[in-house]
């Protein structure tokens, strides 16, 4: 996630900095209310979800043909099946899927990349957060907005405005991350790398361990 991060998040804030300090980002963002706000936010992680599933068969059949073959010896590197995988992994035969096991391989790669996006979202929305604190006063607020900015409490620390646009800044930044992760090829391999490893090693070790049970003791 560090690496994601430091790689991703510098262009990613770079072209949403020009949106923040836009008048008609503020002024749409801070004229919803909060639960047009949340609506808004779920349907760009509506959005992103449906962007994810439709690319989820592509790289579970990407990371079931690398995880036969010669790639199975190497999946199974550093498991107690090791050996038995550069023993047999030239006749080994790939062992089905049941539904639920692929079920289940879907939904880890699911969960792991969205905690990915959100975990950027959240990153997005700290740095919004508190660059707006920083550099846009309440006068630059009430110019663009038309009014007084608004505070919860006595405490003038995070405005209504400030809180709304960040908040829909991060969910729109979440969106473009995952449409330009799957797109682009850099960033699909760094999106995808770690939870495609520890995939692929479950699938070589699974179909190893099937294979054996088929082969007779010496």
């Amino acid at each position: 996630m560090f690496s994601l991060v430091t790689r991703a998040l510098p262009m990613l804030l770079l072209f949403l900095t020009f949106l923040f300090i836009n008048t008609e980002v503020w002024q749409v963002a801070s004229t919803m209310n909060r639960a047009l706000l949340w609506v808004t936010v779920l349907l760009f992680a509506g959005l992103a979800a449906g962007f994810l599933v439709g690319h989820v068969p592509d790289e579970m059949d990407r990371v079931k043909g690398e995880a036969s073959g010669a790639g199975l010896a190497v999946a199974c590197r550093d498991t107690p099946l090791e050996e038995a995988a550069e023993r047999i992994h030239r006749t080994a035969t790939p062992e089905p899927l049941t539904l639920q096991q692929r079920a289940n391989l879907v939904l880890v790669l699911l969960i792991a990349q969205t905690i990915q996006v959100v975990l950027l979202a959240l990153a997005v929305f700290a740095f919004f957060v508190v660059f707006g604190r920083v550099a846009i006063s309440d006068t630059v607020v009430m110019l663009w907005t038309g009014h007084h900015p608004r505070y919860v409490g006595d405490i003038h620390l995070i405005s209504s405005e400030l809180f709304q646009v960040s908040i829909f800044l991060s969910a729109f930044a979440g969106l473009y991350f995952t449409v330009y992760a799957i797109t682009d090829q850099t960033y699909r391999d760094r999106f995808f790398s770690q939870i495609a490893a520890d995939l692929k090693r479950a699938m070589a070790v699974h179909t190893v361990y099937r294979n054996l049970l088929r082969v007779p003791a010496d």
